[in-house]
């Protein structure tokens, strides 16, 4: 079995994808009987984010603008930002580099520029969370009540539950979804997610969007026709991904590929590891599947790989994340194919890419500019930067909602960031992503397709 080269970077690897593959796949809840069907789907009408935008906010119902004339954070011409995100978890592992960094070198940039708006910006620090309900509202606290912060930027936390107190407050706060904190409509008016609603199925009654751009982007990566695909989606054993792998089958039927295995047949978190995964591999090489997409983990995905390969599997293998720190051991994963979900990848060279870099250097951090941290903790502060630009007469945080909570629409920032529309972006997800794939000889990441529309939204049952 090839195991990983570096155990601080498998642990540091496996946290970050843990959460990309659950943001991605958390947003449909709709099944099969038993996910593995070749049988017709009705998956309902395909739609554009604009048309599933309208769509969402008939279903979910007007924002009741929240009232009151908050100006905490605003000290004449200055306004005071802070930042609350996980930057190491509960080991001490790094899963998000960059996750304070990207904002603050966004509102420096914005303070070099001449501030927004009449406005500059002061950032009061970004505290760690640690992965830590507790360190979170505590942070949180400190941030409202000590430091008087206008807003939150990052609020990146992936255990947390300070959702209420943040909205009872009208304190804005932007980040990357990761934490039901975001998930709402009106009760959470105040929340913007830069990758929007990627865990919060539920939030309409009895129904959830769902986006097809994981498979589709596949499709247009690989150059393969639906119906030449028969694919196996493999998942770890909690409820979430068991649930994940049978949408997956029911999206890929719908879109005319065949889907002869979906299971969850990898331990979960806390469960003991596999010690061999060969009679896994011989399962979905039985099924006839010439795809395999795992929603599983780096901890897990080397060894599934490994396992294919050594009994004889040829067809091609999609993971949902291509995190940079992966190009030093793309050895392992050589032809594996990667989508990314809601952000770009910086092996596509661009003017974007270069810009973030260079603001990242002028406050003087060594953050990748293409690491998820980085490009959702930027992100969610050139969203605040763009809406607060917005905003006619006197600020408040009442204000900065209401210009989202009318109708914004947030353009993708250039190949490094999917776009979002609000309210509606607290029940849809992205229908943009890149696509790239390992090269082993190379020991890098291979560009395929850039960050771009794939696929639409539909509205499956909850079910």
């Amino acid at each position: 079995m090839i195991l990983l080269r570096s155990r601080r970077t498998r642990a540091g690897l496996a946290g970050v994808a843990a959460l990309v593959a659950a943001a991605t796949f958390a947003s449909c809840s709709s099944t099969t009987d038993n996910g593995t069907s070749s049988a017709p789907v009705d998956l309902g009408k395909p739609m554009d984010a604009a048309a599933a935008s309208k769509l969402a906010i008939e279903k979910a119902g007007p924002i009741q603008f929240a009232t009151g004339s908050t100006v905490r954070g605003v000290n004449g011409k200055v306004i005071t930002i802070g930042g609350v995100a996980d930057v190491k978890d509960t080991t001490g592992i790094e899963n998000f580099p960059g996750v304070c960094d990207g904002a603050k070198a966004r509102f420096e940039r914005a303070n070099r520029e001449g501030g927004v708006n009449g406005y500059t910006f002061s950032y009061a620090g970004c505290t760690d969370s640690g992965a830590d309900p507790t360190k979170s509202k505590d942070a949180v606290t400190e941030m409202v009540e000590d430091k008087k912060v206008f807003g939150l930027v990052p609020f990146t936390a992936s255990i947390s539950t300070v959702g209420d107190y943040l909205n009872d407050e009208h304190v804005p706060y932007f980040g990357w979804g990761i934490s039901t904190d975001y998930c709402g409509w009106n009760n959470r008016q105040f929340g913007f997610s830069i990758t929007q609603a990627i865990a919060c199925a539920g939030v309409l009654p009895g129904q959830t969007f769902y986006s097809s751009a994981g498979l589709e982007s596949y499709l247009a990566g690989a150059g393969k026709k639906a119906a030449d695909v028969s694919a196996a989606f493999v998942g770890s054993s909690v409820a979430a991904a068991d649930t994940s792998v049978k949408s997956f089958a029911k999206m890929a039927v719908g879109l005319g590929m065949k889907a002869p295995y979906a299971k969850s047949p990898i331990p979960g978190p806390g469960a003991p590891p596999l010690s061999d995964y060969t009679p896994i591999a011989r399962d979905i090489i039985a099924s006839g599947a010439n795809l395999v997409a795992s929603t599983t983990t780096p901890a897990t995905i080397f060894p599934l790989v490994a396992a294919l390969r050594s009994s004889g599997y040829t067809g091609d293998i999609l993971i949902y994340f291509a995190d940079p720190r992966l190009a030093p051991l793309a050895d392992q994963l050589d032809g594996v194919y990667a989508m990314t979900p809601n952000f770009g990848s910086g092996v596509f060279p661009s003017a974007t890419f270069t810009q973030i870099d260079a603001d990242l250097k002028a406050v003087g951090s060594q953050a990748d500019a293409s690491a998820s941290g980085t490009l959702t903790s930027y992100g969610a502060a050139d969203l605040f930067l763009k809406a607060f630009a917005k905003i006619n007469g006197t600020v408040t945080t009442e204000a900065l909602a209401k210009v989202l909570n009318s109708g914004f629409d947030y353009p993708a920032l250039g190949n490094a960031l999917c776009g979002s529309t609000w309210p509606a972006g607290r029940v849809l997800g992205n229908d943009c992503a890149a696509v790239v794939r390992f090269d082993g000889d190379k020991k890098a990441i291979e560009p395929i397709k850039d960050l771009q529309t794939f696929g639409h939204e539909y509205l499956f049952p909850l079910t």
